[in-house]
């Protein structure tokens, strides 16, 4: 769902509803949308793809009161596990989102656009690694395609390349901006579910906006 914050994708009807009948929110959903928003949504650091199951608590295992001070506690405890994925069939479809992003090197301009998390074009090389959760990592793709799109217009002269695992080299991509489906898909997404790209331009700016990177991805699992 690109920008939009987690929190708005499960109380979203809810905000609505309190907004039209110009009602405040609850304080417990207040607390929540917070709490949400702080771990998911708020910066550009980058967060994996792979599902979350999210629940709540009013008991917290750790207990907090101020000395001396006569206050009332209300407790909201967050609660986030990452469930087993399992296919119910040999053939897995991957649609964007699923793959987990991260770049490397200290200098990268990490940034949150209308996409989500994103990067800004810089004067050096731009790698991001992404990678299927752990329970698909042994997917052998028959379809890899690569995403990658920016706010506003692709900028001429910024050229993407991916690597191939087989040759250890890196490929560069007729076309960018678009989806870009990858002959011979194996070469590209290794043994464990990882695949790399590597971001160059002629004219990095600061100010061009965000780029991102997804992809999508069909196989079978072993």
């Amino acid at each position: 769902m690109g920008g939009m914050p987690l929190s708005y994708l499960i109380y979203g009807a809810e905000m609505d509803d309190f907004g039209r009948r110009g009602l405040p929110q609850p304080a417990e959903m207040q607390l929540r949308v917070r709490l949400l928003d702080a771990l998911f949504s708020y910066g550009p650091a980058p967060r994996d793809g792979q599902p979350l199951l999210i629940g709540w608590s009013t008991q917290s295992p750790l207990e907090l009161r101020p000395p001396d001070l006569k206050a009332e506690v209300q407790q909201q405890v967050l609660m986030v596990s990452r469930p087993q994925i399992t296919a119910a069939t040999d053939l897995v479809t991957l649609n964007a989102g699923w793959m987990a992003i991260r770049f490397e090197g200290s200098q990268v301009n990490l940034c949150y656009g209308n996409q989500g998390a994103g990067v800004s074009l810089a004067p050096d090389p731009i790698i991001a690694e992404m990678s299927l959760p752990r329970d698909l990592a042994g997917l052998q793709p028959t379809s890899l395609t690569l995403l990658t799109s920016s706010d506003g217009p692709w900028m001429e002269g910024t050229a993407v390349e991916v690597y191939d695992w087989r040759d250890h080299a890196w490929i560069a991509q007729p076309a960018a901006g678009q989806p870009l489906e990858l002959a011979e898909p194996g070469r590209y997404l290794s043994g464990d579910g990882r695949m790399r790209i590597r971001l160059t331009s002629a004219h990095a700016q600061m100010g061009f906006g965000c780029v991102y990177f997804d992809a999508t991805v069909k196989g079978t699992l072993q």
